[in-house]
């Protein structure tokens, strides 16, 4: 329920506008440096006279993209939605809090190890490839083109509407869901009038995002792509450079790139444009016994999704535990296995840090300007709240590997070249961390504000007292899941190392890329199963650091 201008009023204290302007000058700051790197590169581009790109071959790069980016929207929203709708059917709750759980783990596996995965199931010797040849007879699928990388983006996809999709039933009132078990309201006609009315406003920004990620997706394309006839744009400019050194080229695909994510990114910011930050939802489930009228061949249906979810999500998780303990697992003692472990931990650490403590004046700061905006509309104006919500669709609009050699050109010459890479990594990292980190810890922070603003008032504490005293202990569990959200993104990025990699700069993903592209896939399997294990343990060490005592 949307709270009154009145209760507001009751509820919050004017901010200090201090916070605000630390939050504009560090946005201010993020999209100047964002904008510079990106008229680097153009202005390097363009200036290099060199174009070996023709229109025809641009063509062909963008139908695939577009191809690949709609058929995985499509795919994923559908079977998301079909194993929300069984996983909240489920009578028994640790079986539906198991897939939920799962659904977690996968969104964070790098993307390097969840393409081993996949191969390992659906590739040439693959599990399921073995299956149906013993089965089937000799039949011949082809992973890598458009069936593997359609398969890997839902991968990470279908646990993305899942989760949203799940919460968007777990809140329909349960006197609806009485009624129309009452009027024996089933089928088609339950999903019409009960659940597309619950996941309708949630549709359009998820499918956005989805949407995005797939388009400018690189790791997974570079890894299943199979050739140039199955190659996206960032994967062109990625060959434009890394190979050709052609900045021309590599400016004139990032332009039409960059274009193309912000007219999708206006389209559905137009959609979904109302604001919910002051808005409650009721998250709690609701009871699986008014689901009983269903009938045995659509509880078959609900076996039948939950299959498909094991299918696509925890066999390629199984394979990469399995695969990775093998003959060739004392290359965690080699020396250039453990340089690589140090360099990306360190990278990790260093960037989910930085991410946190951008994170938390954003969030301050965006928070304290929505109150004002409420309390003194005069002269906080809504449009202020738009800056901050940039920084929140700037990875999605900015491709990693266009803001990457943006970040070169424009750096190079005045920092020393041996640290120049880390330093671009790490800032490619941040920026990628941001939107998720603010998302975790923003609602919480407004929350606390709501519930402690006026006692706070009252007993005179203030500013840094009360950020150290009362909101940082209580954010705890956020900040813990968000610092580990952020190690896990940043260690398992291929796309900024994959331009910059090289024998003396090394990450574990590159390092496991390069054990695949020489067909070592037993050594790239224990990387691949020491990069989950490092995700886990982030989640373990920032879930302590930050671990706060119930009272």
């Amino acid at each position: 329920m949307v709270k009154s201008d009145e209760t507001l009023i009751q509820i919050f204290e004017k901010k200090n506008s201090f916070s605000i302007v630390l939050g504009f000058l560090l946005t201010s700051f993020i999209l100047f440096f964002v904008c510079s790197s990106i008229m680097s590169l153009m202005m390097a581009g363009f200036a290099w006279g060199s174009f070996d790109i023709y229109y025809q071959e641009i063509i062909q790069v963008l139908k695939f993209t577009f191809l690949q980016s709609f058929l995985s929207v499509f795919i994923s929203f559908l079977i998301g939605l079909m194993i929300a709708r069984a996983i909240i059917r489920l009578s028994w709750g640790g079986l539906e809090n198991f897939f939920l759980y799962s659904s977690s783990v996968a969104f964070t596996v790098p993307t390097v190890v969840a393409g081993l995965g996949i191969i390992k199931i659906w590739g040439g010797s693959g599990l399921l490839s073995n299956f149906m040849n013993a089965v089937f007879g000799d039949m011949f699928f082809n992973l890598y083109g458009l069936p593997g990388i359609l398969l890997a983006h839902t991968f990470f996809n279908i646990p993305l509407y899942l989760r949203v999709f799940y919460n968007c039933f777990s809140s329909v009132k349960i006197n609806s869901i009485k009624v129309a078990t009452q009027l024996n309201i089933s089928g088609w006609n339950y999903f019409k009038i009960i659940e597309w009315p619950a996941i309708r406003s949630a549709t359009p920004l998820i499918s956005g995002i989805v949407f995005l990620q797939c388009f400018t997706s690189f790791a997974l394309v570079l890894m299943l792509g199979g050739g140039p006839s199955a190659s996206t744009l960032e994967v062109a400019i990625y060959t434009a450079i890394r190979f050709d050194f052609n900045l021309n080229s590599a400016a004139v695909l990032s332009i039409i790139q960059i274009v193309i994510c912000c007219i999708v990114l206006i389209i559905f910011r137009s959609i979904d444009s109302k604001n919910h930050i002051f808005s409650q939802i009721n998250s709690q489930s609701n009871s699986r016994k008014l689901f009983s009228h269903e009938n045995i061949l659509f509880r078959i249906l609900n076996f039948y999704w939950i299959l498909i979810f094991f299918l696509l999500i925890l066999m390629p998780l199984i394979a990469v535990i399995f695969s990775g303990f093998n003959n060739k697992l004392d290359i965690i003692i080699s020396y250039v296995f453990i340089r690589s472990l140090l360099t990306s931990v360190s990278i990790a650490l260093i960037s989910s840090v930085i991410a946190i403590f951008f994170s938390l004046i954003l969030v301050i700061a965006r928070t304290n300007l929505l109150i004002n905006v409420k309390l003194n509309p005069k002269i906080y104006k809504t449009q202020f709240v738009k800056v901050f919500d940039i920084i929140n669709v700037l990875y999605l609009a900015i491709p990693s590997i266009v803001l990457g050699v943006g970040i070169f050109v424009l750096l190079i010459g005045k920092i020393n070249y041996t640290i120049l890479p880390i330093i671009i990594l790490i800032i490619s990292n941040v920026l990628m961390c941001l939107p998720f980190t603010i998302n975790i810890i923003q609602s919480k922070y407004f929350s606390l504000n709501e519930k402690h603003d006026r006692l706070c008032s009252s007993l005179g504490i203030k500013g840094l007292n009360r950020l150290f005293k009362v909101e940082l202990p209580a954010m705890k569990p956020e900040l813990g899941f968000a610092a580990g959200l952020s190690a896990c993104l940043s260690i398992g990025d291929l796309s900024v190392i994959a331009l910059f990699g090289n024998q003396n700069f090394q990450t574990l993903p590159w390092l496991m890329y390069q054990f695949m592209s020489s067909y070592k896939m037993k050594e790239a399997a224990v990387i691949s199963l020491s990069l989950l294990l490092i995700c886990y343990t982030f989640f373990y060490f920032f879930d302590r650091i930050f671990k706060i005592e119930n009272a």
